[in-house]
């Protein structure tokens, strides 16, 4: 089936997912255990099972990962910071709704101040272009 990377949602939000139908597995790691398998600065593997993975867990350490089967009417909350994947096993239908507020309001500014330092110096380049 589809299914989402490893990745921890925008900005360092707290999320939810309500499962309307079908059936999911989740993937959730605690804060920091991403750095393990860092291919980059900001940047991790696709799969947490993939073979890439597989050599930096083999280098780094295994990732301690908790796994969550979601079924139809479940609700699942994903803390803020948690890294995690996602796999549909079956047709999925489901809704998300990702936000902050003052429990992790200083992580979402932090990853702001960050991601426009990364804008800034992509774009720098254009700077120098005028009319």
């Amino acid at each position: 089936g589809s299914s989402t990377p490893f990745h921890s949602d925008v900005f360092g939000s707290f999320s939810w997912s309500a499962n309307i139908v079908g059936r999911k597995r989740w993937i959730f790691c605690p804060p920091g255990e991403e750095k393990k398998v860092q291919t980059s600065p900001h940047n991790f593997v696709y799969d947490l099972f993939n073979q890439q993975s597989q050599k930096l867990q083999d280098k780094n350490g295994n990732v301690k990962f908790v796994e969550v089967l979601q079924e139809s009417g479940d609700l699942i909350f994903v803390p803020s910071g948690w890294f995690h994947q996602v796999e549909n096993l079956e047709d999925t239908i489901s809704i998300n709704h990702n936000w902050f507020n003052a429990a992790n309001a200083h992580l979402i500014y932090s990853n702001l101040l960050v991601e426009l330092g990364r804008v800034e110096h992509e774009i720098a380049d254009c700077k120098a272009v005028g009319p």
